[in-house]
């Protein structure tokens, strides 16, 4: 308790985001409870026991808070208009991402996974944060975020790109076996709440560029920027494994390579996640510990090496 102080406030805080994602507790009682944890807190300052109870007290009512906000977030109602079955829709909105796919909703899924797992269609998928929608003939406020493919050949966007879209859109599909990777869940993880599919007979109108934050703009910049050096510095086949292994770019890969990766189950190292950043940061830990590196500069250290 001493050397990590933090970890029972953030397994409490955990505990507070889980109980606060059922819809049972009323959000003013958990301000109340708040509230009150903070006054407990106050005046059993001089008594360690009572005070850290309030402290857990506190932080178990703000994860609470913290899952409240985001089941009440208006994006979340996004779900409820967007149908089961394919619809038409024109969206009007801004990218939040380059089209380097971080998810691919559009790959195969359940059974049709099992039985072609490695192929894909061509085209883009990107994050589009939709501000107003086109239905029923008239255009209304909708705020959310939509996971965007376009299918074929399709415009150089970017991020921060203000686009004009129209397509079908539906709901996300919910897993349909024990134990298939469920892409709704992971999806509203992201605040993204369904689904645009754009046909090469659909149209995309860019309305302006650069609309994004100054500081992702810049990261994609240098993302693009690598990109290039390793095109630019390697042979097709190493350049495509570099930028899988360090961009995460879904490029083709040669299939005796990516023959290999499957057969030694370490195919997943092509794709950058966070349990890839979770590993780089336990070896960086190991190795500062065995280093001698103090407790108070380890972290700092890691930050910086993961940075």
């Amino acid at each position: 308790m001493k050397r990590a102080p933090l970890v029972p406030i953030t397994l409490t805080f955990l505990l507070g985001i889980l109980l606060g994602m059922a819809p049972a507790m009323p959000f003013l009682t958990l301000v109340v409870w708040g509230l009150i944890s903070v006054a407990l807190a106050w005046v059993c300052f001089s008594d360690k026991r009572s005070g850290l109870l309030a402290l857990l007290i506190l932080w178990l009512c703000v994860g609470m808070l913290r899952a409240y906000v985001w089941r009440m977030h208006p994006a979340a109602a996004l779900e409820s208009i967007i149908p089961v079955e394919p619809q038409p829709v024109r969206l009007h909105g801004i990218l939040l991402d380059d089209p380097i796919e971080p998810f691919a909703p559009r790959e195969p899924m359940g059974d049709e996974a099992d039985r072609q797992p490695h192929q894909r269609e061509p085209g883009l998928t990107v994050v589009l944060d939709v501000d107003h929608a086109r239905m029923d003939g008239t255009w209304r406020l909708l705020l959310g975020r939509i996971c965007v493919h376009i299918q074929g050949d399709a415009p150089e966007v970017r991020y921060g790109d203000e686009l004009l879209v129209e397509g079908q859109w539906l709901r996300i599909p919910a897993a349909g076996n024990p134990g298939q990777y469920d892409w709704r869940s992971a999806l509203h993880r992201k605040r993204v709440y369904g689904l645009l599919q754009v046909a090469p007979h659909d149209g995309i109108v860019i309305l302006n560029r650069g609309l994004g934050k100054p500081a992702w703009d810049a990261i994609f910049r240098l993302g693009h920027r690598w990109e290039h050096l390793i095109e630019e510095a390697f042979p097709p086949q190493q350049a495509g494994l570099l930028l899988s292994l360090l961009l995460g770019r879904r490029v083709a890969l040669d299939e005796r390579l990516k023959r290999a990766f499957v057969e030694t189950g370490t195919i997943h190292l092509l794709v950058i996640s966070g349990s890839h950043v979770g590993l780089i940061a336990i070896a960086l830990e190991l190795f500062l510990r065995l280093a001698g590196l103090s407790f108070r500069l380890r972290p700092w250290v890691v930050a910086l090496g993961l940075g």
